[in-house]
């Protein structure tokens, strides 16, 4: 076998086994299952338009949730920083709904947030504090209707929906 040959092969081997590799990752993305049942939705559609991309001036994103005209809910954990082991300042925030594939409907600033009490960003956290809610400079319009928090955890065979801006699907 030529030396452009062996190459070749190594190559194309090293493709396969990253592509798969990769493909094996989406498996343990948090709801994602080896028979991928994500579906896109309409990000301008209720209730899909209460779910919340957050971006850091860091570069940092995650997803939040309306639950009041001026309130997101959010993982504590998107606020840190784990270069500076700092919390992120309320004005580096930015609010994005409606997003899809790097459009947004309406975007809002954030003036402040309140974390839950035990956060520390340089350790895992107890999932009761692992939370934190976020209070917009503005309201958002009202064709925009705040998803409810509920009072009843789900039953056992209760059909729900986990939405997010996943890893592997940042942008839809």
């Amino acid at each position: 076998m030529t030396r452009w040959c062996r190459c070749l092969a190594i190559a194309a081997l090293t493709v396969a086994a990253v592509g798969s590799a990769l493909a094996q990752d989406a498996l343990h993305y948090p709801g994602v299952r080896e028979t991928d049942q994500r579906v896109i939705v309409d990000p301008g559609e209720p209730p899909w338009n209460a779910i919340a991309k957050i971006q850091t001036n860091v570069g940092g994103r995650c997803t939040g949730v309306l639950i009041a005209p001026t309130i997101v809910l959010t993982a504590a954990h998107c606020l840190y920083n784990r270069l500076t082991h700092a919390l992120l300042q309320p004005v580096s925030l930015h609010v994005l709904l409606g997003y899809q594939r790097g459009a947004y409907r309406w975007h809002r600033l954030v003036t402040r947030y309140k974390i839950g009490e035990g956060f520390d960003g340089n350790r895992p956290p107890p999932q009761t504090a692992d939370w934190a809610r976020i209070e917009l400079a503005e309201a958002v319009p009202k064709v925009i209707t705040p998803l409810a928090i509920t009072q009843r955890p789900p039953v056992s065979g209760m059909e729900i929906a986990l939405t997010g801006y996943n890893q592997d699907r940042a942008q839809l």
